[in-house]
This record gives C-alpha cells, structure tokens and sequence, in this order.
C-alpha cells in the first residue's frame, strides 16, 4: 500500500505580468448599459387611507407620551458635536495603498459626505461655535444643501457609460484593474436623493433639534422654513422636517414655502434662472479653467490604464466621469470598483479640478456670483433687522418677502434649503475674505499654499449663523459709563448704535426683567454688524477696563487660555500633582478634626503635647490651595473622562499585545510543522528515489524473464 502526500505551492506573482500573460477577458454586449429599479412593484397602489391598515391615530393605545424639555446643547455643552462618519458607506482605498491619514471622501468636492471641518478652515484658528459665558442664542438662521443625489442626465459618468456600451457593440476587452468593466453597468438615476442623501438630511435635522432646539419656545406661530420646487430640494426639506421635528408630527408643526425653481420665477435659493449672465462664457468660465487642469493631470493615468483595455480609448473626459463615478456609485450604491483605480495624489489633483470648477464658476473668480447670491444676503439683513425689502432688482421675490404669512420677520429660528453652487454665491457674496486668500487659483499646477481652499471646506453643506445675545455682557458696561468721561461714552454709544442707558446702576435694577431690545435702523452693513459683535463687545471692554466692575474678556483670548490651561491640566505630571495635593490636604482635614475632638474631650492640653492650629488659621492657610484648586475644579470631570480614555486605550493595547505574542507564538509552532514536514518532504523524495531504484531493477527483472519465455516459447513452437 502506498501513501502519497501532494503539496501545492503558490507563490506571489507581479500581477501586472500575469495580467499581460493572461488573454483578456471579452466585454459583454451589455457593458455600459444603464438599468433601473421602480419601488413599489407595478400596478401596486396605496390607498390612503386603507381601512385595512388604520393610522396610529386611529388605533390609539401610544403609551405614555409627555415629552421632555427642549435641548440646546450647543449653549451647555461642553464641545461642539462634529460629523466624523458617513454610515453605510465603506471608505474606499487607493490604488497605492498607502498608509496616511488620507480620506478619499474628503477628495470628493461638492461629492462629498458630510465632514465637520476646523475654524481654521475658515481663517479663525482657535475660534468656536460654543456660546461664550453670560451670552445667550436669540435667533439661528441655517442655510443647508440639498442631500447626495445621483448625477445628471448629461453627466460625464453617464457620458462614460453610454461610450462602454458603444464599444460594448463593436467590442472591447479590459483585464487588470479594470477587469470590471466588461460587466460593468450604469446603476445611477438622475438627480433625486439617493437613500444615503435622505439619511443626512434626516440627521441633520435631529442635530439641529439637539442644538437649538430650545429656540422653539419663542415661537407664537408655526415656523416657515423655505426650499426650491425640484424634487430633491423637496425631499431634503421634508427630511430635515421629520428629523428635527418627528415622523409623526413635523406634518403639523411647521409650514413648507416652496418656491418655483424655474425660469422666469425669483428665488434667492436658485438666483441663476433670473440672472441673464450665467449663461455663455461667463456662466461656463469655471468648466473651462478646471478643464485646463484636467487635460494636464490626466495624461499618465489615460497612459497607466490603457494598457489594461483594448477596443476602447480613454479620455480626459474618461477619467473624470471614472473619478465622479467613484463618488456617485458610493453615495449611491455603498460603494465603486472605481475607487481604488487612482493613487492619492491622483485623488488630490482631482479634488483641485473640483475647486477651480467652483472658484471659476461660481466663486470670487467668477464675476457674476456675488451677483447672484446678494440676493438670500439682503433677505438675511431683512430678518435681522426686522423691516421689509423694499427694492427689488436682485433675485428677491417681491410676492414672498412682502407677505408676512410667507416670509415673517420674528422667527427664532430660519432654515433655508438651496443647491451647493448657491451656498457657493452666498459666501462669495457675505465676502468671507478668508476664504479667497489664495486666489487667483492657478490652472497649471496646485500651488504649495492650496490647503484651505478647497470647495469640500468653501462650499460648506450648511451655513448657520447665530444671533447672540451679548446683554448680559454689556450691562456691566453700561453699568458703569456714568463713572466714564465723556468722550468715552460717546465711543461707546457709537459701537452699539445709540442703546439706551440702564437708569440706575443699583442692584434692584440689575434685577429687573430686561426691556425690549431697540430695533436697529435698516443698514446694508446689518449682517456684518451682528456677526462682529463679539469684536465690537472686546473693544467695549477694553475701552472702560479700568472701571471698578469685573468685566468678562473678550471671546476669542478666553477660549485659547482656557484651551492653553485645559492642555497644561491633561499632562500626567500635574494630575498627579493634583491628586497628591488634594490626598495631603485631606490627610490633614482628618488630622486636625481628629486633634480638635481629643482637645474637647480633655479640655486641655497635655503637657508637652503640640499645639493644634485654630480652624480659623488653618482656614487662613488653606484659602490659598483652595483658591487655586477652584478655577481648575470644572475641568476635573473632562479630566477624569479623558483619564478613562486613556485606561481603555492601555488595556486595548495590553490586550493587542497578548495577542501579538500569541501570534508569534502560533508562528513559531507553524514554523516548526514546516520543518518537520519539510524533513517529511525529503524522506517521502528519498524513499521516492529507492522506490524507483526498485521499480527499475524489477522491471529489468521482468524484461529478462519475459525475453526467457518468449524463447522456451518459440522453441516449443518449433517442436
């Protein structure tokens, strides 16, 4: 009996050579083809209402259903929440693979899931969206885009596909990495929300709630928030209604302003159907500077990947609806074999592409833009100052902004829903300096300082200002100006535009529930006043600092102390500092109470026996420790917080470690069966060898005695 042992060794091979060996796969014939999808099935209706299935109204037995106050998180917490993920989709990879902080989403422009980005982003470094102490939010106005959507008709990812589908006919071949193609099919509707799209506005609106949610009990009727007649601007506003407001009831709690996105109709939410100048070269200037930059970056990666298809020629035009294909599929569908074609620093050069379409087309490099988004900025001054517009030669619509139904003054809170382009003209026309510091964008190269200029930070997916109430702040100041001289309350008057005196600076007063806010004259500058208010508070404070009043400093310096003082508290050496000092001041308090109680029950001093300090000297010499320890005592519960962090992160990496060893001790086991199957191997090639020794002499052996009877054979044959 004879037992064979078989080994298959597979060894890595330079794909790139297999590939070229390999005889490339055939395209299908429907390479290339678009095919959709209609939900419901057909011929399926729903009757509303079906008595079949009653609404829960109707069925009643909800449960208990008071709710809780209204939050407003962004005036008592103590971060500002951020938009770090973009579940269900999976974050795709580069074709190089390299281990950075990199994100292929954020390379996406106008493409890309919503991010959170720094203050820095915005040319205010160490600047935060928290409200500062003793202020207050008295209005927010949010300004959103619509949610991710599928390409346009005449997009060039559809351009792509329908070309695939032509070479489909006469025949084409990929292989390699783009081996995809030749049963690749074009899964993209045109323009509405895909679902990941209805996912952020649904979220957005529940984060909005959590926000500023507290706002709401300044209502005294149904809010209006606006948005455009196309049907994915509709489905954002409704779904940022149902997250903000609840699935059930947001039917109720508010109205919907839909305004005709059509030619020949004024909406500031689409200024460029009634702005005759975006058309021609003027409305195509951004198209024709970022095609500037992509017949330049695209010419090694057109000559990379051809060689991988045959029977189909690749284009500029080619690889920038591949790119946008990356991103269109992965919004839609989760994820794109596109992805994973181009390197880093292709997805860098394509993300510059996307900024100068933006800054050309519809940013400060674009003449008409400011034009264009002036428009929502004069409705933005309206509602601040609380008068009507009354010239109209912008994208204005006079019948809705004269209409106090359509378009009230007192909201606390705003919500408008518009296109990204528009978000763009709107910034352009707020005049966000920062934001165009590096421009003239250059179309031959990325210059080395292009590091916020980027339209997934510019054209922001949401723009909220924030009208707070500085009254807290500036009644100390007012407080005490008749004790200033003359000149200097003159100044002050000047900045805050004529405010009205407190009439007596006593206690009683300060007290009293506060008046009225004045309403402020009409002025173009109005949105530009409100949103330097926190200066214009630093320049009061510093103007009358040597009054005998403690007044709060300025916003911005507070923040980056405090943020100095946090970073200094977080390092181990002064927690554990800290924590010896609070355990031997403790030591203490028990020593000494321990002391005073033996002292009361002798009623006097043993002789010799040290004398324990009076409570009032040792309140004396605590009051100093205490001192110090009370501005640092809020920090301690981050503190702590971080602390467990940290404990985790040890214990994850004491456990990683244990498993890193149980690896290498797993592979030592593996090395050592190698080596025994290795020696296996040769005795199996050494006994091999004898047997076809054996089997050789056998068969010599057999050659001689057939040869031997073959001859006794003819010999009998013969007789």
């Amino acid at each position: 009996m004879h037992s064979w042992l078989l080994f298959i060794i597979a060894l890595p091979l330079d794909q790139d050579a297999a590939w070229r060996r390999a005889p490339p796969p055939r395209g299908s014939s429907f390479a290339g083809s678009t095919t959709t999808f209609a939900f419901p099935p057909p011929n399926v209706t729903a009757t509303i209402p079906d008595p079949n299935f009653p609404v829960a109204s109707d069925v009643g037995f909800a449960g208990p259903t008071p709710t809780g106050d209204e939050a407003e998180a962004l005036a008592t917490a103590p971060a500002f929440p951020k938009v770090d993920t973009a579940y269900p989709l999976i974050q795709p990879d580069t074709s190089d693979h390299k281990i950075t902080s990199f994100n292929v989403f954020h390379s996406w422009g106008n493409l890309a899931p919503w991010f959170s980005v720094t203050s820095s982003d915005f040319g205010l470094p160490g600047a935060s969206p928290l409200i500062p102490e003793g202020c207050g939010i008295n209005q927010v106005f949010l300004l959103h885009r619509h949610g991710a959507r599928y390409p346009t008709g005449g997009s060039d990812p559809a351009s792509f596909a329908s070309k695939l589908h032509a070479a489909a006919a006469q025949g084409f071949s990929a292989s390699g990495p783009l081996a995809f193609l030749n049963d690749w099919t074009y899964k993209l509707g045109a323009e509405t929300l895909t679902p990941f799209g209805r996912e952020q506005l649904y979220e957005l609106g529940v984060g909005f709630r959590v926000n500023y949610g507290d706002l709401l009990k300044g209502f005294s009727d149904l809010p209006v928030f606006r948005t455009t007649s196309e049907a994915r601007m509709v489905d954002s506003a409704l779904q940022f209604a149902a997250g903000f407001f609840g699935v059930q009831e947001f039917t109720e709690d508010y109205h919907q302003l839909i305004e005709i996105e059509q030619e020949g109709f004024n909406t500031t939410l689409q200024p460029g159907n009634v702005c005759p100048n975006t058309g021609g070269a003027v409305g195509g200037f951004g198209g024709t500077q970022s095609s500037i930059w992509s017949g330049i970056y695209t010419k090694p990666i057109i000559e990379r990947l051809s060689r991988f298809i045959t029977g189909f020629n690749l284009t500029t035009s080619d690889i920038i609806g591949m790119q946008q294909a990356c991103a269109y599929e992965t919004n839609a569908l989760g994820f794109s074999s596109f992805c994973d074609l181009f390197t880093e620093e292709e997805w860098k050069q394509f993300e510059y592409f996307n900024d100068l379409g933006f800054w050309y087309g519809d940013g400060p490099g674009n003449p008409t833009a400011a034009a264009r988004g002036i428009g929502w900025v004069q409705e933005l001054v309206s509602r601040l100052t609380q008068t009507r517009i009354t010239d109209f030669d912008t994208a204005v619509n006079e019948t809705i902004v004269s209409s106090p139904t359509l378009f009230p003054l007192n909201q606390p809170i705003y919500v408008d829903a518009t296109h990204d382009n528009v978000l763009s003209v709107i910034v352009t026309a707020l005049n966000f300096t920062s934001l165009r510091a590096n421009g003239p964008l250059p179309t031959d190269h990325i210059p080395e300082d292009q590091k916020e200029q980027e339209d997934s930070h510019v054209d922001p997916g949401e723009l909220i200002k924030s009208l707070l109430d500085m009254k807290g702040r500036l009644e100390k100041v007012w407080v005490n100006k008749e004790a200033s001289t003359e000149g200097r309350v003159k100044k002050v008057q000047e900045i805050l535009g004529d405010v009205p005196a407190l009439e007596t600076p006593d206690a009683t007063d300060a007290k009293e529930e506060p008046e009225e806010p004045p309403k402020v004259e009409e002025k173009k500058e109005g949105g530009k006043s409100v949103a330097d208010m926190d200066r214009r508070v630093g320049e009061l404070e510093k103007l009358v600092g040597s009054a005998s009043a403690s007044l709060d400093e300025p916003l911005l310096p507070l923040l980056s102390r405090l943020n100095t003082q946090l970073t200094v508290l977080t390092q181990p050496r002064h927690l554990d500092n800290i924590s010896r000092r609070l355990k031997l001041l403790l030591s203490d308090l028990e020593r000494v109470s321990s002391s005073n109680q033996q002292h009361r029950r002798s009623g006097h001093h043993a002789e010799g026996a040290p004398v324990v300090a009076a409570p009032s000297v040792l309140q004396e010499q605590m009051m100093p420790i205490l001192t110090r320890l009370v501005p640092n005592l809020p920090h301690i519960p981050h503190i702590l917080t971080r602390l467990r962090t940290l404990s985790a992160l040890h214990t994850s990496a004491a456990e990683f470690q244990n498993t890193l060893e149980g690896l290498e001790e797993d592979q030592k086991k593996v090395r050592e069966a190698l080596d025994d199957l290795t020696k296996a191997v040769e005795s199996v090639e050494s006994s091999l060898q004898d047997n076809a020794q054996l089997v050789r002499g056998n068969v010599s052996g057999l050659e001689e005695r057939i040869e031997s009877l073959m001859r006794r054979l003819e010999q009998v044959h013969a007789s």
